[in-house]
């Protein structure tokens, strides 16, 4: 069913009748969502296509820290510190840390790029402005980013060369000249001023009248039939060429609009390709009527179809993007001006037809419901936008300008894009199914020494953990998945190498809850009457949060950090009231400027006499922020119990 929904939508939204005048739509405004880009320098190496961007040194291989310099590197697989997202002036790295671009006051007189940690205050040296040429200023220095030796001239860009904040003698100077990709420009085309078409009085009126009757028998004014994918405007223009001008009207005025025509018949014929190929990408990926997403269910085993599962249509795209970005850097920019387009459009639109970026939370046995109706209304708001420019002289003509730079889209992108969007789906999938049947464990090493416990009493690593289910950081801390209700009982292999396949997914992000996933972590030890909470920033805000306010123990407090895109939780709970009844009170802030975020109270109960579970109680949200239902785990046999409180951006309560 959803196959020929799919399939009919764009013309549906194409089609319009006979001697229909136009009228030009204009967007008041889009939603600009969140994307992560790369900062694409415009010098290039003669004969090599692959592009450079701003990179964090060595981030590839290592686990960077604030002050590691930034430079001059080609595109790389799967190298977060390639990926920035400009965030209220801030380019955010997505890096671990809530790492942003800044200037390194100590070093080569005050000029080299390096990451550091926000400041919390408005703090100009961490903010940049975007110039009409490429440029990229500091906001207090008022210099630009470029390659550090090529102020008076342009060099060759090189890996690993040291990028700067200077001045430079010429605004031409490419080592001083960037492009964000992608860049988004169909947000800002769709809401610009309406631009009628040329309009035309007496023989040049006739002469576009005559051209439109033998180009379509009945009808008089051609343009209206812009939107009808009846026709083909490259065969209209083909035929212009040979058409012959009558008696009654001069030849200048009939040349004058038969040139005017077939120019737009090519910006027609160019654009009407564009939204084909986005609407063949979108239904080779999505179009499969809950298949892949039967098959990952199947696989995991879900015996339950009432089990309630977290989804974000905005995680899935992003994902997907992120992917190409990895994988595919030199059609990624244009594909994801296109697709975030396409976003923009489907969340700012009125019902029925607007997608909610916003998370959601459904039973298993009505995912697809929720994913395919968003899926839909995509390609449907997608059709729209190119109603919208094919009615307007302005908006096709600053669309046809971009087609062979930032919207160009070849013939061979399309397969591509299917191929590791597909991928990036599927990892999707994944972050939403796993969190409810699994969890992560965690064995830290210095527990037993920390608490002084007697040999033995620490739980032990269960001795017969897959490989592909474990891994050990770099402080020897053992992490694993395993089930909610046992740790002994893992998820089979065949998922797991969905997971691991590729080599997509970053086994840090992973274990430890980042970047889209957001697993619940106990703690392997046999204090089971402990509820280890987690929280999860899904913003690119960094914050902070306390633990406190324990019934019978009002001193002990925990503070942790929590970055962006990122999960924190203790090491332990330890405090004075030794019951299984208690209760604490969590407090998320801004970690910029302090401002409360959300106060949750938790309330911890005893289960089956030596375990215990938590459950939400009391709480308060700031608007602009959502924290969805959380997931609470009861311990089991040398675990704790565990919650996970996930922060999102409410998008339809915002700007």
């Amino acid at each position: 069913m959803i196959n020929e929904i799919l399939d009919n939508k764009m013309s549906d939204i194409r089609s319009s009748g006979k001697n229909v005048k136009l009228e030009s739509t204009t967007m008041t405004s889009v939603k600009d969502l969140p994307s992560w880009c790369f900062i694409k320098s415009r010098a290039m190496l003669k004969g090599d296509n692959k592009p450079f961007v701003v990179s964090v040194l060595n981030s590839s291989t290592e686990t960077p820290s604030k002050g590691w310099k930034c430079v001059l590197f080609q595109t790389n697989i799967n190298d977060k510190g390639q990926l920035w997202q400009l965030v209220d002036g801030h380019l955010l790295s997505q890096l671990y840390g809530s790492f942003v671009l800044d200037i390194d006051s100590d070093n080569n007189n005050g000029t080299d790029l390096i990451i550091n940690s926000q400041i919390p205050s408005n703090n100009e040296r961490q903010t940049w402005k975007l110039g009409s040429n490429g440029e990229i200023m500091n906001n207090q220095t008022k210099m630009f980013i470029g390659v550090k030796g090529s102020n008076s001239a342009p060099i060759d860009p090189s890996n690993n060369a040291q990028l700067v904040c200077e001045s430079t003698t010429s605004v031409d100077n490419v080592c001083f000249q960037w492009d964000l990709e992608p860049s988004f420009p169909l947000n800002s085309i769709l809401t610009q001023t309406t631009e009628p078409f040329p309009n035309y009085t007496d023989e040049k009126l006739k002469a576009y009248i005559y051209i439109s009757n033998n180009l379509i028998k009945g009808i008089d004014d051609i343009r209206s039939q812009y939107t009808n994918s009846n026709y083909s405007f490259n065969s209209f223009s083909n035929e212009l060429v040979n058409m012959k001008y009558p008696d009654s009207i001069s030849k200048d005025s009939f040349d004058e609009i038969k040139t005017q025509l077939q120019s737009e018949f090519e910006q027609v014929d160019s654009i009407i390709n564009l939204f084909n190929n986005y609407q063949q990408f979108h239904i080779g990926l999505f179009a499969d009527n809950s298949a892949r997403l039967n098959q990952i269910v199947s696989i995991i085993q879900f015996d339950d179809k009432t089990t309630s599962v977290a989804g974000s249509i905005l995680s899935i795209i992003s994902n997907i993007l992120k992917l190409v970005l990895t994988f595919l850097p030199q059609p990624a920019g244009n594909f994801g001006n296109v697709m975030m387009g396409a976003i923009s459009v489907s969340s700012a639109a009125s019902t029925p037809n607007k997608v909610n970026v916003d998370p959601f939370k459904v039973e298993l046995s009505k995912l697809w419901d929720s994913l395919s109706s968003n899926f839909e209304a995509i390609l449907f708001n997608m059709g729209t936008m190119e109603s919208m420019i094919l009615k307007d002289w302005g908006k096709m003509k600053a669309v046809y300008q971009l087609l062979s730079t930032s919207l160009a889209w070849t013939p061979t992108m399309t397969s591509q894009l299917i191929s590791t969007g597909a991928t990036a789906y599927g990892i999707s999938l994944l972050q939403m199914l796993l969190p409810e049947k699994y969890q992560i464990y965690c064995w830290n090493q210095n527990f037993d020494a920390k608490y002084g416990f007697a040999p033995g009493y620490p739980a032990p690593i269960p001795s017969d953990i897959p490989e592909y289910c474990t891994w050990t950081d770099e402080n020897g801390d053992v992490l694993f998945i395993a089930s909610t209700s046992d740790l002994r009982v893992h998820p089979i292999k065949e998922v797991m190498d969905m997971v691991w396949k590729d080599n997509v997914v970053v086994k840090k992000d992973f274990y430890r809850s980042r970047n889209g996933w957001s697993f619940p972590t106990s703690l392997v030890n046999r204090i089971t009457r402990w509820l280890i909470p987690n929280v999860t920033n899904n913003t690119s805000i960094p914050m902070k949060y306390t633990i406190g306010d324990f019934k019978g123990d009002s001193k002990t407090t925990y503070q942790l950090d929590l970055p962006t895109f990122s999960t924190s939780y203790p090491l332990d709970v330890s405090h004075n009231n030794n019951g299984h009844n208690y209760h604490f009170t969590i407090t998320i802030t801004n970690a910029l400027d302090n401002s409360k975020i959300a106060s949750l109270v938790i309330i911890v109960s005893a289960v089956g006499g030596s375990f215990s579970k938590g459950q939400l109680g009391d709480h308060s949200v700031t608007k602009g922020y959502l924290i969805g239902d959380p997931i609470f785990n009861t311990s089991v046999r040398d675990s704790t119990s565990t919650c996970n409180i996930i922060v999102n951006i409410d998008y339809n309560d915002t700007n």
